[in-house]
């Protein structure tokens, strides 16, 4: 789903990270939309925040 909004998203606009893996993200990238917004994805971060917790 993620891989859908954000190429929806990216029409007209610029992807500034692609969307790719990371140690905390299943799925990070940025862009910024034909609006001008930027977006961040960020997707099962939690699982990376959750070991960090007590």
């Amino acid at each position: 789903m993620n891989k859908q909004i954000f190429e929806g998203l990216s029409e007209g606009g610029t992807v500034l990270m692609p969307l790719y893996s990371t140690p905390w993200s299943a799925s990070f990238g940025m862009l910024v939309d034909k609006f001008g917004v930027m977006w961040k994805f960020n997707s099962e971060a939690r699982k990376f925040l959750d070991s960090f917790e007590d």
